[in-house]
């Protein structure tokens, strides 16, 4: 996993900070095949906020976002990755109830001959 980081009025962080980033976005990908990961970093003035985006983007071609505001960027990793984890679950979710619904869907129009010996 190769994350890119784009910065925006802030300095490169520490090799601490992006360690920290790369741990927990690690376990995303045990639970998705991960093509590219986007992370977008920049401080706000106001209140001295920073902001965080990642951007996952999964073999798939599925894309999965999440932003946060916080007072460092350990606690907004932290959010975003639960968030990420949520959105990804309801993802794996929907697609297998469509699987589903699918067969349920050909089982029915499926009708069996009557003289067939099961």
């Amino acid at each position: 996993m190769n994350p890119k980081y784009y910065y925006k009025n802030i300095e490169p962080l520490e090799e601490k900070i992006t360690d920290y980033i790369e741990e927990k976005l690690a376990s995303i990908e045990k639970i998705l095949d991960i093509l590219d990961i986007k992370i977008e970093l920049s401080n706000r003035k106001e209140n001295n906020k920073v902001f965080m985006s990642v951007k996952v983007y999964s073999k798939k071609g599925e894309k999965f976002q999440a932003k946060n505001h916080g007072t460092t960027f350990y606690e907004c990793i932290d959010i975003i990755e639960e968030e990420l984890k949520k959105q990804i679950r309801r993802s794996k979710e929907k697609n297998r109830d469509l699987t589903e619904r699918g067969a349920r869907s050909i089982k029915k129009k499926l009708t069996i001959d009557d003289g067939a010996r099961l």
